[in-house]
């Protein structure tokens, strides 16, 4: 029953709970448009789900992603939305805590119920 109650906290702060957007642009201050889960951003300003998403996989060391393939926006996107090369976001603390302790506790989660099953 615990593994329910966790896993179901975990999607609720990922992907469900209200909550602000957070990322803030070149040491800025944080964006405060409304979000719907800690993984995704304002909708709003196109750029920032890419830049939280970005500054995200950076805290693990992982490489952010080119924005577009060969650095080129398609026609259809406005140039002010799309990051330039050198705009590097970040979110605030507390929202990085929450998601990485949202998703640490869903995989520990998953692995001791897996190491339980395994065990009968």
């Amino acid at each position: 029953m615990w593994a329910l109650t966790v896993l179901t906290w975990s999607l609720y702060e990922l992907c469900l709970c209200p909550t602000i957007c957070a990322v803030a642009v070149q040491g800025g201050r944080p964006c405060h448009r409304a979000a719907r889960g800690r993984l995704f951003a304002c909708t709003e300003i196109e750029s920032h789900q890419q830049l939280k998403t970005d500054a995200l996989w950076r805290f693990n060391g992982s490489r952010a992603r080119e924005p577009y393939p060969g650095g080129v926006a398609p026609a259809h996107r406005k140039a002010p939305l799309t990051p330039s090369s050198d705009d590097q976001g970040s979110v605030a603390p507390r929202q990085r805590l929450l998601a990485y302790l949202a998703v640490i506790s869903m995989i520990a989660t998953i692995v001791q119920t897996a190491v339980g099953l395994a065990a009968l």
